[in-house]
């Protein structure tokens, strides 16, 4: 043993260093002042400091050596390998284990190479990047350490290849505190917590990962944490694949986030980000779900095929949604509820299994431009106090009503076009009060609109022709509201009012229809 060093290089030192046990010094190899040396095959163990400390321009080749705190017992008192202040060296085919601190610690302008190396069993991070550290680490196994796999902060900007980072019992990955850093063809499997943890301006860019089967969430944005993620495959996790959060603003891009637990992609207290063409799917929460003040962009994805809802925006949610492909969910294409207020622009929101868009319990939102069609319930329903603005929707080939509003829901719609849904275009009953204004509603099997069972509503310069039944039917003690529509070419009656509907209908223009007009019967009282 030796009290301070095992093992010193220097300026000009090159030996070959093979085949030794150097043991309880404070540092067991120290190469500095631009030495270099390789250094092979070498136990380096019981140190108090460091087993191997690189610096000042120094760089050696160490392979296959086992550095580590013990043999037996976790009593290490330091780093595995510790480089730092310029250093560099290649590092490949080590087993770095059991230390106290961490495996792998890099700062302070040092620039090493890790190859194919088996950093396991810390009793604090894997490999751990700081205070503007950088290097190239490729095809390292990084598994069951206390601490995170790797933990980058304060301007480090390293790079990590091909790496396996997996069974940690912390974080994968972790960025924070304006750590930067690439990460390419990573795989980041089943650790405790997140697999990858962004957090107070942390902004990595991270390309072909596979970020897979954490106990926690996939991807994890926090507290200002930013970031680049690109081409990732995230799933299967126990939690959300991705959630931002606490003013988190990464982008996410040409991801697929699918066959999780839970959440798909979670955005909630006033986490925002960029979502451009990712594939998000066949989730087992909610393909995506915004809430408490979420305020995200989705562009141009794909989300299909969800156990659930398509999309949950809630509990005073917004975000923009716009030009994306909304379809196979086995809930609502699109739910919001619970002062929800976003924006849908130009999606195709289609082929759900229940309704393509549901708007409830006081949930709000701007739908304009949106194609919503051959869904298996309504392609709109509103209820519950929702009041929703749809514009210059198109609303078609449903299975069901194409805009269904009752239990007291509202809205306004303007200049939408519902056609060729199987029940009545727009159904309003039990206290709905919405309004409709210059919409065309058109082609139905059964009546254009069907106003019942105490449905209200105001109908202002409408088109409604071509239904297969009434162009406008009222009844059973509803009390709409129908001035200057224009009510033509029905194949039945124009407008029917019967079993105690009534109405009010001003300035309407009813003509061409195959049956009458205007039909009143059974207790039918329009004025």
């Amino acid at each position: 043993a030796n009290k301070e060093k095992g093992i010193e290089i220097r300026t000009g030192g090159n030996p070959m260093v093979r085949r030794n046990r150097i043991s309880e010094s404070e540092v067991g190899v120290d190469v500095s002042d631009n030495g270099e040396g390789e250094i092979e095959e070498n136990e380096i163990y019981k140190h108090r400091s460091a087993g191997v400390d690189v610096r000042t321009g120094a760089n050696p080749k160490l392979k296959h050596n086992r550095i580590f705190g013990s043999q037996k017992l976790f009593n290490g008192k330091g780093n595995g390998v510790y480089v730092h202040e310029h250093g560099q060296g290649e590092f490949s085919f080590n087993e770095i284990f059991k230390n106290t601190m961490a495996g792998v610690h890099v700062e302070s302008g040092a620039q090493p190479k890790f190859t194919k190396n088996h950093i396991h069993d810390g009793c604090e991070v894997g490999i751990y990047v700081h205070n503007h550290g950088g290097g190239l680490f490729e095809g390292n196994d990084i598994t069951n350490n206390v601490g995170a796999g790797v933990e980058v902060e304060t301007a480090a900007w390293p790079t990590f290849t091909n790496n396996q980072i997996h069974h940690g019992k912390d974080k994968g990955v972790f960025v924070h505190d304006c750590g930067e850093g690439t990460f390419d063809d990573n795989v980041i499997e089943a650790n405790t917590l997140e697999g990858v943890l962004i957090t107070s301006q942390g902004a990595p860019v991270m390309k072909n990962n596979q970020i897979m089967r954490g106990k926690e969430t996939g991807v994890t944005v926090s507290d200002s944490g930013g970031g680049t993620l690109e081409l990732n495959f995230i799933f299967e996790n126990t939690l959300a694949g991705v959630l931002v959060q606490n003013e988190g603003n990464p982008t996410f891009r040409k991801n697929s986030i699918h066959t999780g637990k839970d959440v798909g992609v979670m955005v909630v207290n006033r986490g925002t980000g960029m979502f451009e063409a990712n594939d998000i799917k066949e989730n087992f929460g909610p393909n995506v779900q915004v809430e408490n003040h979420g305020d995200p962009m989705f562009l141009k994805n794909h989300i299909k095929n969800g156990k659930t809802q398509g999309i949950l925006v809630c509990e005073s949610g917004g975000g923009r949604f716009e030009d994306n492909e909304i379809e196979l969910n086995w809930g609502a294409g699109v739910q919001v509820k619970t002062n929800g207020n976003p924006k849908f622009v130009k999606n195709e929101i289609h082929s759900g299994r229940e309704d393509g868009i549901h708007v409830c319990d006081n949930g709000k939102g701007l739908f304009d431009n949106n194609d919503i069609c051959f869904n298996t319930e309504a392609g709109i329903k509103v209820e519950t106090y929702g009041a929703p603005n749809f514009v210059k929707n198109q609303i078609h080939h449903g299975e069901e009503n194409g805009v269904h509003v009752l239990n007291n829901g509202a809205g306004v719609f303007t200049e939408n076009t519902v056609f060729l849904n199987t029940y009545p275009g727009i159904n309003v009953e039990t206290g709905g009060n919405p309004k409709f204004e210059r919409n065309v509603i058109n082609d139905g099997t059964e009546s254009g609109i069907f106003v019942h069972n105490y449905g209200q509503g105001l109908f202002v310069e409408n088109e409604v022709f071509h239904n297969r039944m009434a162009g406008i039917e009222v009844k059973t003690n509803a009390i709409p509201v129908f001035q200057k529509n224009i009510v033509h070419d029905g194949k039945d009656v124009g407008i029917f009012v019967h079993d105690n509907g009534e109405g009010y209908f001003t300035e309407n223009d009813i003509f061409g229809n195959n049956m009458s007009g205007v039909e009143i019967k059974s207790g039918g009282n329009p004025s």
